[in-house]
C-alpha cells in the first residue's frame, strides 16, 4: 500500500522514498490514472499549492517537477551524478550496466549511444575497454553481451585503475578510525571513574566505624597515664597488694599496750 506524502514535514529522504514507492506501485496503470492516484497521495499545503500551480500533463513531467521541488535533485544534477559515476572494484559488468541504466532513467537520458558512453567512461578496467573498442558497440546491453561472450565479465582487476578510489576512501577511513578511538577513550575514562568511585566509597557501613573505634581506644586509654599527674598513678602500681606502713605501726603499738 502506498503511503501518503506529507509535504509539510517532508525531508529529501522521505520524498525520495515516497516517489520510489509510488512509481513501483503504479507500474502498468494508465498514465492519467497514475496522475490521479498521485494527486490523491498529496497531503499538506505545500504539496497542494505546488500541484495547483504546476502544469503536469504526463507522468514524465511529474517525475521531473516532483524531484525538482521535493527531492532537490534537478535533471542537471542527475546528469552530473551520471558523469561522475565510477565502477567500484569487483563489480561485474552486468551489475555495472544495470546501475548506469538506472541512473540514465532517473536523468531521463534515453539515447542508447549516450548511455553507453556513460557506461564506458566509468568502467575502470583497461582490459574491458580494449575489448569493447575493437568492436562496434553502441549500447549497454551490447557491451555486456560482448564481455559475457569473451568470458571477461569477471576479469582480474588492476589496482592502478582504482588509485583515485583508494585515495578518496583514505580520509573517510581515517575519520572512522578516529571516531572509534574517541569512543574507546571515553569508555576507558568511564571505567576508570567507576573504579575510583568504588575505591573512595566504604565497602561496609559498619566495619570502618569498628576499625576506627578499635584504633582510637588504646590511644585514649594510654593518654591519661602518660600525660596526667604521675604522683597519683605510680604508687598505685608500685604498692599494689602490700599494706601501708602506718597501719603496721598502729598494730604493734596496740599489741604492746595489751602486754603491759
Amino acid at each position: 500500500m502506498i503511503q501518503p506524502f506529507y509535504s509539510d514535514k517532508s525531508t529529501v529522504e522521505k520524498a525520495r522514498a515516497f516517489w520510489n514507492s509510488f512509481e513501483c506501485g503504479t507500474v502498468g496503470l494508465e498514465e492519467q490514472l497514475r496522475l490521479s492516484a498521485f494527486r490523491g497521495c498529496l497531503k499538506g499545503k505545500t504539496a497542494e499549492d505546488w500541484w495547483m500551480y504546476s502544469h503536469i500533463p504526463d507522468f514524465e513531467t511529474l517525475r521531473t517537477k516532483f524531484h525538482n521541488q521535493f527531492v532537490c535533485l534537478t535533471p542537471l544534477q542527475m546528469i552530473e551524478r551520471l558523469k561522475n559515476a565510477k565502477r567500484t572494484k569487483d563489480i561485474s559488468a552486468e551489475v555495472w550496466g544495470d546501475l548506469i541504466s538506472g541512473l540514465c532513467n532517473e536523468a531521463q537520458c534515453c539515447n542508447p549511444q549516450m548511455r553507453y558512453q556513460y557506461f564506458l567512461s566509468g568502467l575502470r578496467n583497461r582490459e574491458w575497454k580494449a575489448a569493447l573498442n575493437t568492436l562496434i558497440v553502441n549500447s549497454i546491453e551490447g557491451a555486456v553481451i560482448v564481455l559475457l561472450a569473451k568470458n571477461m565479465h569477471q576479469s582480474v582487476e588492476d589496482d592502478a585503475d582504482f588509485v583515485d578510489a583508494v585515495t578518496s576512501k583514505a580520509p573517510a577511513e581515517s575519520a572512522v578510525v578516529l571516531q572509534m578511538m574517541q569512543m574507546l577513550q571515553q569508555t576507558q575514562n568511564l571505567i576508570l571513574q567507576q573504579q575510583q568511585d568504588l575505591a573512595r566509597s566504604p565497602r561496609s557501613p559498619r566495619h570502618p566505624t569498628y576499625a576506627a573505634a578499635a584504633y582510637e581506644e588504646p590511644s585514649q586509654a594510654s593518654t591519661p597515664h602518660l600525660t596526667t599527674n604521675p604522683q597519683t598513678t605510680v604508687p598505685r602500681t608500685q604498692f599494689r597488694g602490700i599494706r601501708q606502713v602506718g597501719s603496721t605501726v598502729d598494730g604493734l603499738h596496740r599489741r604492746a599496750q595489751f602486754v603491759e
